[in-house]
């Protein structure tokens, strides 16, 4: 399987798990450092592939898989924090325009990448495509529920949480690209959640951040909580096929790509608001409508150049 077919896989899983989050909407999780030490935790069921080729990396490779999952728990924190103090509508475009950029970036210079003018347009389109689909109407869209679970009252530096997050995000990625060349895309991955899980570890230290951990966990405890770990586990696949699809192609192009997730949320929610709209409602106007159909075309335009190049 190609690393684009592994690609547009991923990112489809990855929506169906953000619209299952909205229809199950649990509160469980209202601290942004409580999600960071979950996705940690859940992280090292990555251990699961060691028999397909797990191993002990020579220190620098290992040091350097350590860093890179350092800073996929950075991305992680500082998204969901900047969410919490910031106004959605602002902080996903950022987010989603701002993690391919810098990825295309810091792949010519840590992996020497270079791009010729069709796919750096294929970049731009889907880049483009995804930064329209999540511009979130205020106050109206059924995302703005799901982010603001981890509402805060204090506002501030959320756009430069924002981009931090964007950097933080790429650079794990083109770290964890550099591992899988350099080692195995098995040792690579599992090595690199191992990094973010003893980074979360460091939340441990906070005795709010314990209290939040121990009161939802008592939540999972429960039918709805058994559905919503069951749905971090299909996203747990998901990141695994993304992180395949990096191991196999270039980095830019499969981050780039994110703009199917996007795409792919908004035409989920679009059905569930047609046939299920008790369970699911997205605003929509005849702009937001335009709006989404036009970034619609200028993903499909981008993945017919990449399909094709």
């Amino acid at each position: 399987m190609t690393w684009f077919t592994l690609a547009i896989i991923a990112y489809t899983l990855l929506a169906l798990v953000n619209v299952i989050d909205k229809a199950l909407l649990s509160h469980f999780i209202k601290d942004s450092r409580v999600y960071a030490f979950l996705v940690g935790a859940f992280g090292l069921l990555a251990i699961v592939l060691a028999p397909f080729g797990f191993k002990v990396l020579p220190w620098p490779l290992l040091g350097l898989a350590l860093i890179a999952g350092v800073w996929m728990l950075l991305a992680l924190h500082w998204f969901f924090r900047a969410l919490s103090i910031g106004e959605v509508s602002r902080v996903i475009p950022v987010i989603g325009g701002g993690v391919p950029i810098f990825t295309t970036i810091l792949a010519a210079v840590v992996l020497g990448d270079r791009f010729n003018a069709w796919q750096l347009a294929a970049i731009f389109l889907l880049t483009a495509g995804g930064v329209v689909l999540v511009y979130i109407p205020k106050e109206h869209h059924w995302w703005s529920d799901l982010v603001y679970r981890f509402h805060h009252r204090k506002r501030y530096h959320h756009l430069t949480l924002a981009v931090g997050s964007a950097f933080a995000f790429a650079l794990s990625f083109v770290l964890s690209k550099f591992l899988f060349d350099h080692s195995s895309f098995v040792a690579g991955f599992i090595w690199v959640r191992v990094g973010t899980f003893l980074a979360a570890l460091a939340f441990l230290t906070i005795p709010k951040v314990r209290t939040h951990i121990h009161e939802t966990f008592t939540h999972f405890m429960s039918i709805r909580g058994a559905a919503f770990t069951g749905n971090q586990l299909l996203g747990a696949l998901a990141i695994v096929l993304q992180s395949y699809a990096i191991s196999l192609g270039n980095v830019a192009f499969v981050q780039a790509m994110q703009g199917i997730q996007f795409a792919a949320v908004f035409l989920l929610a679009l059905v569930a608001t047609i046939f299920v709209p008790k369970l699911m409602r997205e605003y929509l106007t005849h702009r937001v409508v335009l709006e989404k159909s036009a970034a619609l075309l200028l993903i499909i335009a981008g993945t017919a150049i990449l399909a094709l190049l």
